[in-house]
């Protein structure tokens, strides 16, 4: 009879323990909610892909994409594509906020984890572009015409002018 009587009493303690913080968190809530969450599905982004505000300069590697070439240059002109395999990596300069903006809006249309977006300062940036270190470079329209970004341009380089 003890023994039962200890049993009860630890799992009074562990409901105590446990249930209080629960119950003032909400929890209930949090289990009977229709959202996302992080294992059922993704965050739904709320902006319109195609509703692109500003002017940008894309850069693409030829050599790292020789036959998707083609459909990255569609795709970052706005255009609805065939699904591609290949996976890439976008560099954006730090504090260029409509490069990032524009690359997020490029993340969410394409399917999750395709594109990655790193932020890097303007030298490096530019510098990865001259040794053709790089999938994709997205620059604002401002920021490539202040920092010479066309230097980067040119043999195995391809531009895409977004407006």
């Amino acid at each position: 009879m003890k023994a039962v009587a200890r049993w009860l009493m630890r799992i009074a303690v562990l409901v105590l323990i446990l249930g209080i913080p629960f119950t003032a968190l909400g929890g209930m809530s949090l289990l009977r909610s229709d959202g996302a969450d992080a294992v059922s599905s993704a965050t739904a982004y709320t902006f319109d892909p195609n509703d692109v505000s500003g002017e940008y300069v894309v850069f693409i590697n030829n050599e790292r994409h020789p036959d998707t070439l083609m459909v990255w240059e569609s795709f970052f002109k706005g255009e609805d594509i065939p699904v591609v395999l290949d996976d890439i990596s976008c560099l954006i300069c730090n504090g260029d906020t409509l490069a990032a903006d524009y690359a997020e809006i490029c993340q969410a249309r394409l399917p999750e984890n395709q594109m990655t977006v790193k932020s890097d300062t303007s030298l490096l940036v530019l510098s990865k572009g001259e040794y053709r270190q790089f999938d994709i470079i997205i620059l604002s329209k401002e920021l490539a015409e202040a920092y010479g970004a066309e230097s980067v341009s040119g043999q195995g380089i391809t531009t895409v002018n977004v407006i």
